[in-house]
Order: structure tokens, then C-alpha cells, then sequence
């Protein structure tokens, strides 16, 4: 992973000293809603190539200085107030996770009942119980096979092939891996074999993904589940019936599967360019929706906007103030709501 750049190092106490006290408080955001992956103090294979993730102890600090200013709700509370208009309390929080990881269980739940947390999980329904994977974990799997390993020329040269065949020309093997998308991910297979690395045998010893049961435990803790997609695609890349299909076949399950009276969902990669279409066709399937572009408003009705606490290693109040300064420069712009286009 990326080293900090040099100027991070001033900007991380203006953001945290300056920006965050301040900002909050001329610009509230109520629900404030935060989103994680993954909590883990281990290497991750299939996580440590895809961006930066919290340790435990930067995990519960967060926490904590969350719960100093914010008040954490859960989900129940937060459709309550949309069916009812009954206004949220001053400074919730809404704590979310995305992509149903197993550390969510193992690692973060613990801490979250330690703390009298709530949260809500969002999985990806062929992902539960470990019957699939999604092909981001499997590329960052390779590449870091990859980065270990001396190809013989004749490996260099058939891999380059396979890449240059996707699109993928980079001069560095392992970044072109890490560049394969969605609509590209059949090539990771004959990667693999390339490799002699067994996918299948990788996802039945690390099992990344949770359990029925562990989920079933999640629920019985008080937290809440919804759907994050059938298998992690970007949705932006996809036609208005593929985005509707993987949103409904991915709740119907959630539901189903674990008996919920309510539908939430929470969407892979972005949110970008999904239309007002999308919208109007998917409130009949669904309670709400949730975002990851920050701190911002949203043209559709009951979607939520959500920002990152990972992809860095700076303090809490430090993140959150970035996002209230990028909110601001927003606003300022006449960006400060996510469009939704009629298409």
C-alpha cells in the first residue's frame, strides 16, 4: 500500500483540530452515516491490495470518538423516522459495514457489544456462507501472488497476453491484474491457472465471507442486515434492468434467508450515474438505500450518503473533518447534491 504523502502530515491536524469541531457544527449532517469493510490486526490476502482497512485498536478509537459526539442509531430507529416524519435525534450516526466479511462477526462485533452499538451489515447474496466470491477479492489474491513469484519468460509472456487481450497494458503485471474490473473478471480464471493458484481451494481455507448462522447471531445482537448486490458489480456500468435485478434478487434473498420485514440495500463500488429511473421503479422492492459519496445530500428520495473511515491511516476526527471540507468546497460549487439523471 501507498505510503502518506508528505502533505498529509500537515493537513491531518487542520482537518482534525480545525476543520472537523468546526464544520460540523455550521454544516450538520443528521444521520451522519459511516461505512467499513473490514476490522483486522492479521495480513488479508484478499482485502490488503484493495485499499487500507483499520486495525483494531484504530477501529475501537474511532469508535469511541464517535460516540463522544454522535449518537448511534440503528436502522430500526432510522426507517421508523421515514415511515413516521418523527425527526432523528440531534447528531445520529448510522454505522455501517459493507460486503459481509467475516471478520464482521469475529472481530467487529465484539467490539460493537463492548461499546452498546448498533450497526448494520450489508452482504452480497452469493456470498453468504461462502458459496462464491467476488472477483475483487480474487484479483487481490493473485496480485499478491503475483508479487511473489519469479515468472518464467514464457509465463511473463502468456500473462501479458491474457491482458493485453482485457485491455490491461500495463508495464507492471501486478497493477494491471489489480485493474481488471467487473465486466472483465472471466480472465481471472486462466490468471490463476497461469499461476497454478487454486482459487477454490483459497476461498474454502480462508472462508472470507459470513455464515448464515453468524448473520442469524449478528440479528440476535440487536445489529441489521441488508444487501449489498448479488456479486459486487459497479453499478454504474450496468443497464437499468441489470442494476434492478441484482437489487432485487440480492434483497429477496436477504429477506427471505433471514426472515426480516424490511428491505435495505447498500450499493457496490458507487452510486454514481444511477438514474432517477432506477429509483422510481426499485422503492416498491425496497425500505432505503444507501450511498458512498460522502457527505452529501441525494436527489432520490430515501438514499442515504455514506463516508468512508478506510483507505488511510489517519485519526477519526482527522477523516471527518476532510469530509466536512469536501462538503463545504461542494456545496460551495453548487455540487452539494448527488445527481440523479433521467435517462
Amino acid at each position: 500500500m501507498k505510503e502518506q504523502p508528505p502533505f498529509d502530515r500537515w493537513l491531518t491536524p487542520v482537518y482534525g483540530r480545525v476543520a472537523f469541531p468546526l464544520l460540523r457544527r455550521l454544516q450538520p449532517v443528521n444521520p451522519l452515516g459511516v461505512y467499513y469493510h473490514i476490522v483486522s490486526d492479521a495480513r488479508v490476502p484478499h482485502v490488503d491490495r484493495l485499499y487500507r482497512f483499520r486495525n483494531v485498536a484504530r477501529f475501537s478509537r474511532d469508535l469511541d470518538v464517535l460516540a463522544q459526539i454522535y449518537r448511534p442509531i440503528s436502522l430500526h430507529d432510522f426507517l421508523a423516522s421515514l415511515n413516521t416524519g418523527i425527526a432523528l435525534p440531534k447528531n445520529s450516526l448510522l454505522l455501517t459495514f459493507d460486503d459481509g466479511l467475516r471478520e464482521c462477526h469475529e472481530i467487529i462485533a465484539p467490539i460493537l457489544k463492548r461499546k452498546g452499538i448498533p450497526a448494520t451489515f450489508f452482504l452480497c447474496s452469493a456470498f453468504v456462507d461462502n458459496r462464491a466470491w467476488a472477483f475483487d477479492l480474487k484479483k487481490s489474491v493473485l496480485a499478491d501472488a503475483l508479487s511473489g513469484t519469479v515468472l518464467q519468460p514464457r509465463q511473463k509472456c502468456a500473462l501479458r497476453r491474457i491482458l493485453d487481450g482485457a485491455g490491461l497494458r500495463s508495464s507492471d503485471l501486478t497493477e494491471a491484474v489489480l485493474g481488471v474490473d467487473y465486466s472483465r473478471r472471466l480472465i481471472l480464471e486462466p490468471i490463476a491457472a497461469l499461476l497454478d493458484y487454486d482459487l477454490d481451494a483459497y476461498l474454502k481455507k480462508a472462508r472470507p465471507y459470513l455464515t448464515s448462522d453468524q448473520v442469524r447471531e449478528l440479528l440476535k445482537e440487536g445489529h441489521a442486515i441488508g444487501a449489498h448486490s448479488i456479486d459486487h458489480p459497479r453499478y454504474g456500468n450496468l443497464p437499468l434492468r441489470e442494476q434492478l435485478r441484482q437489487t432485487r434478487e440480492s434483497v429477496r434473498f436477504i429477506k427471505g434467508r433471514f426472515s426480516l420485514d424490511y428491505g435495505a440495500v447498500a450499493f457496490p463500488s458507487s452510486d454514481a450515474n444511477i438514474s432517477r429511473c432506477f429509483f422510481e421503479e426499485i422503492m416498491a422492492d425496497v425500505d432505503v438505500c444507501f450511498g458512498n459519496q460522502g457527505l452529501l445530500e441525494d436527489a432520490a428520495p430515501r438514499c442515504v450518503q455514506r463516508m468512508t473511515m478506510e483507505k488511510t491511516d489517519r485519526p477519526a476526527e482527522a477523516i471527518l473533518g476532510e469530509s466536512y471540507t469536501r462538503r463545504l468546497v461542494k456545496r460551495a460549487a453548487g455540487k452539494g447534491v448527488v445527481p440523479r439523471p433521467v435517462v
